[in-house]
């Protein structure tokens, strides 16, 4: 997660779960489609981080993309194949608190359903990740 430094150090000072936890239900990489797979594996190529050469990527600890992220702050199994997933989130200077419904769909995919109280209806419909099976010695968050 891209943080300014005393940002970060309030925030994990003032709330012990923004450290984040893992769970195993996120077995690799997850992506939304091909070309967000592909630009990953740019990456663990060699490709150097940038807006354009960076993806939106899930993993068992959180979401990552070019201008911040997610840490998972608490894990819910909620079925066979659901869990609720609460996490914290940060652009920039923005922090704030998401909460998202994760759905396994296939070994290799995911509908992920974000329901934070007062989101817009719009950014409520479930997105679809699929797993990017990339080499090994990726560079993790």
């Amino acid at each position: 997660m891209r943080m300014h430094f005393p940002l970060l150090l309030a925030l994990t000072t003032a709330c012990p779960a923004f450290a984040g936890v893992k769970d195993d239900f996120l077995d690799g990489a997850y992506v939304f489609n091909a070309k967000a797979c592909e630009k990953l594996k740019a990456l663990a190529a060699g490709t150097s981080p940038a807006a354009e050469t960076e993806p939106w990527v899930m993993r068992a600890d959180g979401i990552s993309f070019w201008e911040g992220g997610c840490d998972f702050s608490k894990i819910e199994k909620r079925g066979r194949k659901s869990w609720h997933v609460t996490a914290s989130c940060g652009e920039g200077p923005d922090v704030y608190v998401e909460s998202y419904l994760f759905r396994r769909r296939s070994k290799t995919t995911f509908s992920v359903t974000l329901t934070t109280p007062g989101a817009s209806a719009e950014n409520r419909v479930p997105k679809r990740y699929f797993r990017c099976d990339v080499p090994p010695g990726l560079p993790q968050r």
